[in-house]
């Protein structure tokens, strides 16, 4: 009898366990497939306005928080100032990088200083 109340309370804490493992309480909500998870899912956007900015001949997004690079054009853009970049971009969001709309360049359409209200 004590052999059987061993096992009974051994398979009970295991299916607690095993049922406390699958990363849900039950009462958390999702509002996106992906969310939670290594996959990485893209969304492509004709005509993107994106503002970038260079420092020290690197491109950056507006917020710093992405470099840039390869798009045709960014040779040319001068160190310290800002530029709004219209194209054609992907942006990837996921990953186990944490990707939040990180644009990569497929079509430049077109590069414009934006000038400093002095």
């Amino acid at each position: 009898m004590k052999k059987f109340f061993i096992i009974t309370t051994c398979v009970t804490f295991m299916s607690i366990a095993l049922a406390g493992c699958n990363g849900t309480s039950g009462t958390e909500t999702t509002d996106h497939p992906h969310r939670g998870s290594d996959e990485m899912w893209s969304e492509s956007k004709s005509g993107a306005e994106l503002e970038i900015f260079v420092q020290d001949g690197k491109v950056y997004t507006k917020d710093k928080e992405y470099q840039l690079t390869g798009f045709p054009g960014y040779e040319e853009l001068e160190d310290g100032k800002n530029y709004k970049l219209t194209a054609d971009v992907t942006f990837l969001n996921g990953g186990v990088a944490g990707y939040v709309d990180y644009p990569q360049i497929e079509r430049v359409i077109s590069i414009e200083e934006i000038k400093n209200e002095e």
